[in-house]
């Protein structure tokens, strides 16, 4: 079968279990079991990292330098499946090659972040126990230690944080959970699913929800932050409003309130809306 024509801007990938696209739109990394693929569009070259093992997830950092694997030992060629390790390796893009492997005694669930310049690394793990908790590990690159463990429960399904690694927000079934990761504590419990929709007019300025229309005062720099779906905590610690599965980026003059007996306030601007 002959092969696909290419140009240095049209590049054919088989398919795989796993894609990632660097930030700075260079390489793509494309997983098939145990081999990473990384491909460089410009040039249509490319070239592999076998062995592996199976890997379960890759991430670039925020500034393309580095690529992730999250990766485990393959338990069917195992004498005994229960001593197998999970472990990520940290892919140099410009040696090409692994310079660093940091090892993980619990599961690991997905890559959340990675911090060059302040050497941390952010995982979402699980306990291998079958009712196992949930938890967000930041380790030190340099050292491969952990520095902080917080316990997520027995239920995390997603995991985020904030650029800064200040804080940390996760779902748990049908609710939202935010803490501080420097002191592990849980501070708030963010909105049940029966929170209303919102609809955001960026022409216009103007955002309707169920109590009405509210005019936003403060520029949005594009629409499109107000189409994302998932869970996104910014560096100020502004949070979101939330409908179902849809997550809205808040400007900072948003600032959420959860008080005790439940009611939610949305500080807008000074004013204070119920929802």
């Amino acid at each position: 079968m002959a092969e696909p024509n290419l140009n240095p801007y049209d590049i054919y990938l088989p398919m795989g279990q796993d894609l990632a696209i660097s930030p700075n739109g260079r390489h793509i990394a494309l997983v098939q079991y145990d081999t990473l693929e990384i491909v460089q569009p410009e040039t249509s070259s490319s070239h592999e990292v076998k062995s592996l093992g199976c890997v379960r997830d890759i991430m670039f950092s925020s500034d393309s330098s580095l690529l992730l694997i999250a990766s485990a030992d393959d338990q069917r060629n195992m004498e005994n499946p229960q001593e197998y390790t999970e472990r990520i390796s940290i892919y140099s893009m410009k040696k090409s090659e692994i310079t660093g492997t940091v090892r993980s005694l619990r599961l690991v669930v997905r890559i959340v972040d990675i911090c060059v310049e302040s050497e941390l690394l952010v995982l979402h793990t699980k306990d291998r126990a079958a009712q196992g908790h949930h938890k967000l590990e930041i380790i030190n690159t340099r050292t491969k230690t952990p520095i902080r463990v917080l316990d997520l429960g027995s239920a995390a399904q997603q995991v985020v944080v904030d650029r800064g690694l200040k804080g940390c927000a996760w779902r748990k079934n049908s609710l939202w959970r935010i803490g501080y990761v420097q002191s592990g504590d849980i501070v708030e419990l963010l909105l049940p699913p029966t929170v209303p929709a919102v609809k955001f007019n960026a022409e216009t300025g103007l955002a309707s929800t169920n109590i009405g229309t509210i005019r936003i005062e403060q520029p949005i720099a594009s629409s499109d932050e107000w189409d994302r779906v998932g869970l996104g905590v910014r560096d100020d610690m502004v949070w979101i409003l939330w409908n179902n599965t849809k997550i809205f980026w808040l400007p900072p003059s948003f600032r959420p309130k959860v008080p005790i007996d439940g009611t939610l306030n949305i500080e807008i601007s000074g004013s204070t809306v119920v929802i």
